[in-house]
């Protein structure tokens, strides 16, 4: 995985006093199946860039985008796979108490779609749980990621 940091700062009002908030871009690229993608993932006040594990959203982001592509291009096996890796990546350390995740039984819809040899609505299943799933993590982590 290689990833990329670009530093920004942006000055933001606060209690009448600027305060500096400090906006890092992280990049992830990824490749597979001859089709490659770049994810991001903007770190707010992350302090040790390098040791965010933020970094994962760009990550999967990355493998959404390529599995995406190649579901478009008819390679759906190749897409349901990049889904499942962008899957792995992100993790869920983004599940909280109070926060209703249901990707679960839709993975394991596609999981069955896949067994079944259906790939291309298998990769959709998978895709949408990414999409779904790194939409949760930035609620999760509002604060400290966009």
């Amino acid at each position: 995985m290689r990833c990329a940091l670009v530093a920004l700062c942006i000055v933001a009002a606060c209690g009448g006093a600027p305060r500096p908030v400090v906006r890092t871009v992280v990049t992830s690229s990824q490749s597979f199946g001859g089709i490659s993608a770049v994810g991001t993932v903007t770190l707010i006040d992350a302090g040790d860039v390098g040791a965010s594990r933020h970094r994962v959203l760009a990550v999967a982001r990355a493998w959404w985008q390529i599995g995406t592509v190649l579901v478009e291009e008819g390679r759906a096996p190749d897409g349901y796979e990049a889904a499942r890796r962008g899957l792995a990546a992100l993790g869920t350390t983004y599940r909280t108490r109070t926060l209703k995740d249901d990707t679960t039984t839709e993975l394991l819809r596609a999981d069955d779609l896949a067994e079944a040899g259906d790939f291309a609505e298998a990769a959709d299943a998978a895709l949408a749980a990414l999409e779904s799933r790194m939409r949760r993590y930035t609620l999760t982590f509002g604060g400290e990621v966009e």
